[in-house]
């Protein structure tokens, strides 16, 4: 079995930071992946893995929601976020993950500047490899508002989504699409009581240039619908979208460990914190 650094799951970041009626706090769900993210195993014994992920955004630039682009809230966004997972074979072609994610967020360059934990994941992870250069997958993300009070997003958020992994004569494709299920708070929020849902989608391809160095590049997509007030009505000013590419390398320097580094940037969006961010993963499995 030839080993990827680079199994997981998908990862949400939306909710590290409170949202409210105007633009969205900055990153879109699942950009933090990289290569690999969904190359699992076949045929294995249990395996142990740490990835820690992470991203820093510039927030000095917004679009409204009518597309125009405006001046954003100023400074930068960093976040940390640590994984530990156990992989296991549940038959000759099927195996399953279980994960838990703490985030850790500093908004840094404007007043007040502040630093905490956002809210934790946890994650059930299903696969199928039909082949052993393809797998298919699922998994739900539940997020629990336990983060600090001023990075909770105040209310349950549940995700499934579904993945896939392909590789073809050096060539890897990685994507994965995502429908998050707010909860709603249990008072209003900004006006709004009920948060609309979340689709999005993340996809990299790669090239393999030796056995240890592999370009990618990134498109990651979300669309947030509009949310409601305690009385059911439509928030005017709660939707968004975005569209991001980027480009970066990965190094694998053993099959246990990886570290990937991109850069991406908005293409179109609305009523967000545009997205121009340096993301990186680190993965270490034994």
């Amino acid at each position: 079995m030839k080993r990827y650094a680079g199994w997981g799951a998908a990862l949400l970041t939306l909710g590290a930071v409170p949202v409210s009626p105007g633009a969205r706090a900055s990153g879109i769900p699942g950009a933090v992946i990289a290569p690999h993210e969904y190359d699992l195993p076949l045929n294995f014994a249990p395996i142990g893995e740490f990835v820690e992920y992470g991203y820093a955004n510039d927030d000095n630039r917004s679009d409204a929601l009518s597309g125009a682009t405006a001046s954003g809230p100023g400074g930068e966004t960093f976040e940390g976020l640590s994984k530990l997972a156990y992989l296991a074979p549940l038959g000759e072609h099927l195996g399953y993950e279980l994960e838990a994610l703490i985030p850790l967020v500093k908004l840094a360059g404007r007043a007040p500047s502040s630093f905490g934990m956002g809210d934790p994941i946890f994650a059930p992870v299903i696969w199928f490899k039909p082949t052993g250069n393809t797998t298919l997958g699922a998994d739900v993300l539940v997020q629990p508002a336990w983060g600090d009070r001023r990075f909770t997003a105040n209310e349950l958020i549940v995700t499934p989504t579904l993945f896939y992994d392909g590789n073809w004569r050096g060539l890897n494709l990685d994507g994965d699409i995502g429908l998050s299920f707010p909860s709603g708070p249990t008072h209003e929020i900004a006006g709004i009581q009920r948060p609309g849902k979340t689709l999005y989608s993340n996809v990299r391809l790669a090239y393999a240039l030796s056995p240890h160095w592999s370009p990618f590049v990134s498109v990651d997509w979300q669309v947030t619908r509009r949310g409601s007030d305690a009385l059911g009505k439509p928030v005017d000013g709660s939707r968004s979208r975005e569209l991001a590419a980027g480009a970066g390398a990965m190094w694998q320097p053993n099959s246990v460990s990886s570290l990937a580094v991109s850069y991406s940037h908005t293409l179109s969006g609305a009523n967000i914190i545009q997205t121009s961010a340096l993301y990186f993963r680190y993965v270490y499995s034994w």
